[in-house]
C-alpha cells in the first residue's frame, strides 16, 4: 500500500491529523511525493515528515516531477533529510522525471545517505536528466562510503554517455561493491565503446549480476561482439537476466556465436530478452541449434517479441529444441513476428510439445488459416480430453 501526495496538498489543518494516523500506520509501505513545490516551503509539511520517521514500516520513497526551477528540488531533499537519515527501514529510493542536473542535488542526496547507519537496497534514478558528471559524483560517493552503495541501480532513460559508462565500469571492478541490478535502458548516447567497458567489468567480477538491462539503447551496431568477446572466458559470469531489447543489429553468424556461449553454461539463464532486433528464422535457428547439445543450458525465458521471424516450412531448429527431453525453456514469446505457421511447421512443434514437459507457456499470433486438424491437435495438447484429471494435474502447457 502507498500514500501520496501530490499538488493542491491538503488543507493545513489536517497535516497533523494526517501524520499522526500515517505515524501509527503498518500497512504504508511506500510514500509518493509529488508536483508540489508548497511542501518544501512550510512548516506544516515538516511537522509531517516528523512524523513519517516515526513509521518503520515506510520501505520505499518516490519522488516524481518536483519543481524544475533552481533550488525547489535541493529544498525538498533538504527538508526530507531527517526522514532519510532516522528511517532505517527505508530500502528503496525512487526519483522519477527530476532535473538532477541542477546544483548540488547530486552531492545533497549522496551526502544525507552517508549519513545512514543502513544502506538503502535500491536506488532508482529515472528520468531524471543525469549526465556523465553526475555519474561521477554518485559512484564516488558509493566507492567513498561502500556501506551505503545500493545492490540495485537503475539509470534508465538518462542522458549517459560512454564516458559515464567508464565511469561505471571502474566502479563496478571495486570488489568492495555488491551490486546485483544494473538498468541504463533508454540512454541513447551510449556507443559500443561504453557498453564495451561494461561488459569487461561485469566478465571480471567476482559474482554474476543478477540482471541486466540494456535495452532501448541505439548502440548503432552489432552488440553481440564485445559481449562474446568479454565473456568468452566464462560465460557462467553473463548475468542471469539479459535484457537486450531493441539493442542490436547482428548477422546470423554472430546470432550463432552468442548461441554457443550461452550454452556453456553451467546452469541456464533465467532470462534473455531479445525483442525488436530484427531477428530472422535463420538467426533463430542459428541461435536455438546451439543449444541442441547442451539443453539443460536453455534460458528458461526466451523473448522474441516483435522480431522478423517466419517459421513456414522452417520450424525444425525451435522443434527440435522442445523436443529434447532435458529443454529447460518455461516460457517462449513469439508474438508480434512476421512469420505465418504452415500445416507441417505447426504439427511439428505440436509434436515436440507432446515429448516437453517443461515449457509452460508458448505465446503465438492467432493463425486462422491452419486447418480444423491442427487446431484440434493443439486443443488435445492443452486440454486432455480424456480425463479432467489429465488437464488440471498434467499438463503444463497454457
Amino acid at each position: 500500500m502507498f500514500s501520496e501526495f501530490t499538488n493542491p496538498m491538503p488543507p493545513y489543518e489536517n497535516f497533523e491529523r494526517v501524520g499522526r494516523i500515517i505515524a501509527q500506520n503498518t500497512i504504508v509501505t511506500t510514500l509518493v511525493l509529488s508536483t508540489g513545490p508548497c511542501f518544501v516551503f512550510d512548516g506544516h509539511i515538516l511537522r509531517l515528515l516528523d512524523h513519517l520517521c516515526k513509521n518503520r514500516s515506510i520501505r520505499c520513497l518516490e519522488l516524481r516531477e518536483i519543481g524544475d526551477s533552481d533550488g525547489e528540488l535541493v529544498q525538498s531533499i533538504t527538508c526530507l533529510e531527517p526522514f532519510f537519515e532516522k528511517n532505517d527501514e527505508l530500502k528503496c529510493i525512487v526519483g522519477r522525471k527530476l532535473n538532477m542536473r541542477q546544483s548540488n542535488v547530486i552531492s545533497l542526496l549522496v551526502t544525507i545517505l552517508s549519513r545512514r547507519q543502513f544502506s538503502v537496497e535500491e536506488i532508482q534514478l529515472i528520468d531524471c536528466k543525469i549526465g556523465d558528471e553526475e555519474i561521477q559524483i554518485l559512484l564516488s560517493a558509493f566507492k567513498k562510503h561502500p556501506t551505503i552503495g545500493p545492490k540495485k541501480i537503475c539509470l534508465d532513460s538518462n542522458r549517459i554517455g560512454d564516458e559515464g559508462c567508464r565511469t561505471i565500469s571502474e566502479y563496478l571492478e571495486d570488489k568492495r561493491v555488491e551490486i546485483e541490478l544494473l538498468s541504463l535502458s533508454d540512454n541513447s548516447r551510449i556507443t559500443l565503446t561504453g557498453f564495451q567497458h561494461i561488459a569487461k567489468a561485469l566478465a571480471g567480477r567476482r559474482r554474476a549480476l543478477r540482471k541486466l538491462d540494456v535495452s532501448r539503447n541505439n548502440f548503432g551496431g552489432n552488440l553481440l561482439t564485445p559481449f562474446v568477446e568479454a565473456f568468452s572466458s566464462d560465460p557462467d559470469m553473463i548475468p542471469d537476466e539479459l535484457d537486450l531489447t531493441s539493442s542490436t543489429s547482428a548477422d546470423t553468424q554472430s546470432w550463432r556465436i552468442f548461441g554457443k556461449l550461452l550454452a556453456r553454461r553451467r546452469f541456464p539463464m533465467t532470462a534473455i530478452r531479445l525483442g525488436r532486433n530484427s531477428i530472422s528464422h535463420i538467426d533463430l535457428s542459428a541461435f536455438v541449434t546451439a543449444f541442441n547439445s547442451r539443453p539443460r543450458s536453455t534460458p528458461k525465458i526466451l523473448d522474441l517479441l516483435s522480431n522478423n521471424i517466419n517459421l513456414r516450412g522452417d520450424g525444425d531448429a525451435m522443434a527440435n529444441l522442445l523436443a529434447k527431453p532435458n529443454c529447460s525453456l518455461e516460457r517462449l514469446i513469439m508474438i508480434r513476428n512476421d512469420f505465418l505457421l504452415d500445416e507441417n511447421s505447426a504439427l511439428r512443434i505440436i509434436d515436440s510439445l507432446v515429448r516437453n514437459d517443461k515449457l509452460q507457456e508458448f505465446w503465438l499470433d492467432t493463425h486462422d488459416h491452419l486447418s480444423a486438424y491442427v487446431f484440434d491437435c493443439l486443443y488435445d495438447l492443452v486440454c486432455d480430453t480424456r480425463s479432467i484429471e489429465a488437464t488440471i494435474f498434467h499438463s503444463n502447457h497454457t
